[in-house]
C-alpha cells in the first residue's frame, strides 16, 4: 500500500462545475461555452465533478478521518487565471465546434470577456481531501 498504517493521503482535485460568471454580465455566454466543455470533457471519459467524489471514494479505499475542503477565487477579465482560461478555450474550440456544442461566434464571445475586466468569473473549486489510514491492530500476546 502507498500510504502506511496510521499515514495520511491528500488529494487535491477541481470540480470543474462549480465556475461561471460571478454576475449577470456574461453569465448566459459564459454558461453555454462551459456546459459545452464539460459535456466534451465526460464524452472522452473526463469526469469534470471528479473532485467533489474524492471524500466518498476515500472512505470507500477504507481511509478514516476523511474530510474534504473547498476553496475558490473570483478573478477578473484580463487578469492572469482568465487569460490562461481563454488560452484553454481556444486550444480546445476546434474539437468544442466540431463536436457540433458550440459555434465558433459563442468561443469568440467567451474569450472576449475573459479579456474584459468588466467581466468576473468564479473559478472551479479545488477540493482538497484527507484521510488516513487506518492503524493495524496488535496482536494479542
Amino acid at each position: 500500500a502507498a500510504v502506511v498504517p496510521g499515514g495520511w493521503l491528500l488529494v487535491e482535485e477541481l470540480d470543474f462545475t462549480t465556475s461561471g460568471a460571478a454576475g449577470a454580465f456574461g453569465a448566459r455566454a459564459f454558461a453555454r461555452v462551459e456546459r459545452a466543455i464539460h459535456q466534451f470533457l465526460a464524452d472522452t471519459g473526463f469526469d469534470p465533478a471528479f473532485g467533489r467524489r474524492l471524500p466518498r471514494r476515500f472512505r470507500a479505499a477504507g481511509l478514516v478521518d476523511v474530510e474534504g475542503r473547498g476553496g475558490l477565487s473570483v478573478a477578473r477579465g484580463g487578469s492572469p487565471y482568465a487569460i490562461w482560461y481563454g488560452q484553454s478555450i481556444e486550444a480546445l474550440r476546434p474539437k468544442l465546434v466540431a463536436a457540433g456544442l458550440v459555434t465558433e461566434a459563442e468561443v469568440a464571445r467567451v474569450c472576449r470577456l475573459l479579456e474584459d475586466p468588466e467581466f468576473e468569473l468564479v473559478t472551479p473549486v479545488l477540493i482538497s481531501t484527507r484521510g488516513r489510514r487506518p492503524e493495524t491492530a496488535t496482536p494479542s500476546a
